[in-house]
């Protein structure tokens, strides 16, 4: 089976319980490519999916600090939690593909994973 290794990260900054969130669901990743058993493998991605359900209700450091209010924040929130809730369904299709033991579809997941990584990193992730 082919893991390739891969970080979920939206609007990570490591003191924040967002940031610390990531970092689990990054870890839990990464671990793919050391653990052994299908189990261990299937439960590694069950704790990513479980970092970004924690992280989904969080609130962006860069909204705070950049003083987002009203229907700004209200529609940066949203477009936050609907690129989190495609992450946890990224995460959803590596499941699945990893109990299958199917190589081109946890490929495809991991591959739309790290696209979505990007795309947090571009939109909520301060420099």
């Amino acid at each position: 089976m082919v893991l390739v290794g891969a970080s979920v990260s939206v609007a990570q900054a490591d003191d924040t319980k967002l940031g610390q969130q990531m970092d689990d669901a990054s870890r839990a990743l990464k671990s793919l490519r050391t653990v052994k058993t299908e189990e261990e493998k299937v439960q590694a991605v069950r704790n990513a999916q479980a970092a970004i359900l924690a992280g989904i209700s969080e609130v962006p450091v860069m909204f705070k600090s950049a003083g987002t209010s009203g229907q700004e924040l209200d529609l940066a929130l949203a477009d936050y939690r609907k690129l989190m809730a495609e992450s946890y369904a990224a995460l959803c299709e590596l499941e699945i593909a990893v109990i299958k033991a199917d190589d081109a579809a946890i490929k495809a997941a991991m591959d739309k994973i790290k696209a979505l990584k990007k795309d947090g990193h571009t939109k909520y992730e301060e420099d």
